[in-house]
Parts: C-alpha cells; sequence; structure tokens
C-alpha cells in the first residue's frame, strides 16, 4: 500500500518499530514529497485480523491493509478454484509424456463403440453450407483461443481472461450443428439459444461421448450418472483449493456446484421479470434443473470470466499459475472439440468433415495455415477422419 503524510508516517512508523509491517521510502521529485509503500508480514497478519488498541492512524491504515488482503485472497481461491478443475480434468485426459495423438487416439477408440450405429446422413447443399460455416466458426473461436499461448508469458495474466470466452464459442459452434444433425427437425429449428443447446447436449449427447464427458450429475436427486466409482457424497473442506485426491472427485463436485450456479442463474432471471397479474413467483428451491455436464461446467467458465468475477483473473494468479491455466485449458479445448467433431463425422462422413476442414485452411491463407496455431488443426484434422 502507499500513503503520504505526517499522521500517516507515524502510525506506520508505530506498526514498523512493531514488527507487523515492513515500508520502503520513495521520493516524488516533482513535488518533493516523500512517499511510502508498506507490506503487512504474512506471519503478523493473524494478530491484524484479531488487533486491538493500535492507535486511531495505525488502526486505519490497517483496516485499508485487511480489506485489500481479503479481496486478494478471495480473487486467488475464485482463480485458483477454475485452475484446479482444469488441472484435475486435464489429468483425467493425459498421462504425463502424452501427446495429443496419443490422447485423441485412446479417446476415439473408446468412443468407437458408441458411434456404431449412427446412420450416414446425405445433406443438400443449403445444409452443408449452414454446417461449415458453423464449423467455421468453431475452428476460428478455437485459434484465437490458442492465440493466447504464443504471445509473452508475462502478457497471460491479462489475455486468460479471454481465453474461457474463446474456448466457449469453440465448443459452442460444434454443438450447434450436432443439434441440427441429431434433433429431430433440427435444421428447421435454426441455431437456438445457448441454454437450449447445452440442455440438448448434456441429455443427448453423453452417450456418444467418452469418458470424461459422459459424466453428469442429476441435481434434483443428488445423483452422479456414469462416473467410475462413486463420488464422496460430502466434499471435503477445500476440495476445490487442492491439486490431492482423486480427480474425478473434482469434476464430480464441480459439477454439483456447477448446478448450483445454474440455479441462482435462473433465480435472478425470474426475480427480474415482473409476475403477471395473479401469477405467483416460483420459488428458488423449486427450480427443476434436471442434469448439469462437462457442457454446464464450460458455460459456468465463460460467465466467470467474462462476466461475474473478471477481477479474479486479472488479480487472482502470479505467472505460474497464468501458465497452468493457459496450458490446461488448451488440452481441455483440443480433446473436447475432437470428440465432437467425431461425432459429427460419422452423421457426415470424413470426406465433408476433412473437405471442410481443407477449406477453412484455404480460406485464412498460406501464411496463417501454415503456422503453428493450425498444427492443432491438421492434428484433429488427421485423427478425425481415420479410420478406426
Amino acid at each position: 500500500m502507499r500513503h503520504s503524510g505526517v499522521e500517516a508516517m507515524a502510525a506506520c512508523l508505530g506498526l514498523l518499530t512493531r514488527g507487523y509491517i515492513s515500508m520502503e521510502l520513495s521520493c516524488q521529485s516533482s513535488k518533493n514529497a516523500t512517499h511510502f509503500d508498506w507490506t503487512i508480514h504474512p506471519s503478523r497478519m493473524e494478530d491484524v485480523l484479531t488487533r486491538g488498541k493500535l492507535g486511531r492512524g495505525a488502526t486505519e491504515i490497517l483496516a485499508v491493509s485487511t480489506d485489500q488482503a481479503s479481496s486478494e485472497q478471495e480473487a486467488r481461491k475464485g482463480f485458483t478454484t477454475y485452475l484446479l478443475f482444469l488441472t484435475h480434468f486435464s489429468n483425467i485426459l493425459r498421462r504425463k509424456g502424452e501427446t495429443y495423438s496419443t490422447i485423441i487416439r485412446k479417446l476415439f477408440r473408446e468412443q468407437e463403440q458408441y458411434l456404431r450405429t449412427v446412420e450416414l446422413l446425405v445433406l443438400d447443399d443449403q445444409k452443408s453450407k449452414r454446417l461449415r460455416k458453423m464449423l467455421f466458426n468453431a475452428w476460428n473461436s478455437g485459434m484465437v483461443a490458442r492465440l493466447n499461448s504464443s504471445l509473452d508469458r508475462e502478457l497471460l495474466t491479462v489475455t486468460n481472461q479471454w481465453k474461457p470466452t474463446q474456448a466457449y464459442y469453440a465448443l459452442y459452434f460444434l454443438l450447434t450443428p450436432l443439434r441440427m444433425v441429431k434433433a429431430q427437425g433440427g435444421f428447421d429449428r435454426g441455431v437456438g439459444t445457448h441454454e437450449s443447446t447445452l440442455t440438448f447436449a448434456t441429455n443427448n449427447l453423453c452417450s456418444s461421448l467418452p469418458m470424461p464427458w459422459r459424466c453428469t450429475y442429476e441435481v434434483e436427486l443428488r445423483e452422479w450418472q456414469r462416473f467410475p466409482s462413486p463420488p464422496t457424497s460430502r466434499a471435503k473442506s477445500g476440495w476445490n483449493l487442492t491439486r490431492q485426491g482423486d480427480s474425478y472427485d473434482n469434476f464430480a463436485h464441480f459439477l454439483r456446484t456447477t448446478g448450483d450456479h445454474k440455479r441462482e442463474e435462473k433465480w435472478l432471471k425470474i426475480k427480474s421479470r415482473k409476475p403477471k397479474s395473479g401469477e405467483k413467483r416460483q420459488k428458488k428451491n423449486n427450480i427443476n434443473l434436471g442434469y448439469v455436464s462437462f457442457w454446464d461446467a464450460i458455460w459456468r467458465f465463460r460467465r466467470w470470466a467474462n462476466y461475474l468475477e473478471a477481477q479474479a483473473l486479472l488479480e487472482g494468479q502470479d505467472a505460474l499459475g497464468a501458465a497452468e491455466f493457459d496450458k490446461n485449458m488448451n488440452v481441455v479445448l483440443m480433446c473436447s472439440m475432437a470428440v465432437l467433431e467425431r461425432v459429427l463425422s460419422a452423421h457426415l462422413g470424413n470426406e465433408f468433415i476433412r473437405r471442410a476442414y481443407d477449406d477453412y485452411l484455404a480460406a485464412i491463407g498460406d501464411n496463417v495455415s501454415k503456422g503453428k496455431l493450425t498444427k492443432y488443426l491438421t492434428v484433429r484434422r488427421d485423427l478425425v477422419c481415420a479410420r478406426f
């Protein structure tokens, strides 16, 4: 913190002599004024939080510091919750040293058993163009999300704020054509809302996907579905802030709390709407949510980074945490896009997907398509369109 003035200096000197803070003086030559920066010693933080009579000036100064410390602590906690979800989910997908090709082949071998009975669709030109447009949007969003990783590492603490949003749209623009292909009358319905698309994905796509995307949580019954083993029914305190323990347990309880977030989001919409004459407003606990899945978790990520707690990404991450966040979101996004594209290729044929990929790479130009960013696109294309 930075202060100036005789009274503040006297108060801080008193705290300094008692070992509460450390100080550093600086002179601002333009006004010939002396300022001083100070920080609370971590070992004295508990004493500060339970302080007694320290003097008016000291108490005011420490009040400012502890408020700031509390805000920063909440930001770190929020960021760590989302970071470790990505870390645990990434741990489920990959072992140390595995390449993307190895991971995705393993996922496809499991997924193939769920796609054997899928019938190939024949689309007219208009429907094909609509699907290609959405695939281009998905791949472009994925490229922008990964662009983050090509910047200087020091910038990640800033650029990470937009990564979850671009990652969400990369997946949303794959879920939308899947809804058109798989749902009755899907092409007639059009794109639909985010909520309807995510609900469709949760209720209709899980059976076509490998682990861990098959896993769901039934909110009203408080039951997990398709997990390898039953998750612990009661999460230990701090489950969201630890790297230890089973990664599926972290995923399970992230889904559980995602249900809480989803109920709160719906409740706020209900509260904001004026009831019609004679209509009773629905109670919060009576909101029926059904199942939540990975797709709801990704929507939660988007709202967290974009709307609700942007400061957690700006204040809560250090350089190492920012790099880990970026790296693990790349893993989760790459593999999630691959398993969705594999379902699309089962419905539309490998040739349709490969041609769309090649058209997209041609559209973005040689300078981009021969760069590092598109390496991941071509890896996915070759694996998605291969025969298993």
